[in-house]
């Protein structure tokens, strides 16, 4: 009686298994696809910030995007999944406002703008402002007001974007 108890907990124990590595191969081929409607921005208005020379002070994202991931398994990444395509929507804007330093009272920016998740700018312009004439500066859409400036850091308060 012992004996055949043994063998039948055996035979459970070889089914579970078995079950268990049909369900993974089968979930290790499933694939999803996740729309994203984004609409992001770097900061809140009426709050200060800082940016260092050569990076954003502004980022404003807008549009969708449509992401298509495979289960992978959680040991091969964080939270299973692994993004294998990724397309924008024909409206997807990002903008950017990047500081590229100062010559005393003047402040160097550099406005871009990309579209459709292409990595060249669509649009790109190379700003000056006279922080002696105005503290506010405005481009397209971004309003802010500059704080303190020198070549390695700039601090600014978010007027609106």
């Amino acid at each position: 009686m012992k004996s055949r108890c043994k063998n039948s907990n055996r035979i459970n124990i070889c089914l579970g298994l078995i079950l268990v590595g049909t369900f993974a191969a089968l979930l290790s081929g499933c694939a999803s696809t996740v729309l994203e409607t984004k609409s992001y921005r770097s900061h809140e208005p009426g709050k200060q910030a800082t940016a260092k020379a050569g990076t954003p002070m502004l980022i404003r994202e807008e549009g969708t995007i449509e992401k298509e991931r495979r289960w992978v398994g959680v040991l091969n990444s964080p939270d299973g999944w692994e993004t294998i395509g990724t397309k924008y929507s024909d409206d997807y804007n990002r903008k950017e406002l990047i500081y590229q330093g100062n010559s005393g009272s003047i402040i160097h920016v550099t406005y871009r703008e990309f579209g459709a998740g292409i990595a060249m700018p669509k649009q790109q312009e190379s700003l000056t402002f006279d922080l002696s004439e105005s503290s506010t500066i405005i481009v397209k859409d971004f309003r802010l007001k500059v704080l303190q400036a020198d070549e390695d850091a700039i601090s600014y308060i978010v007027i609106n974007y």
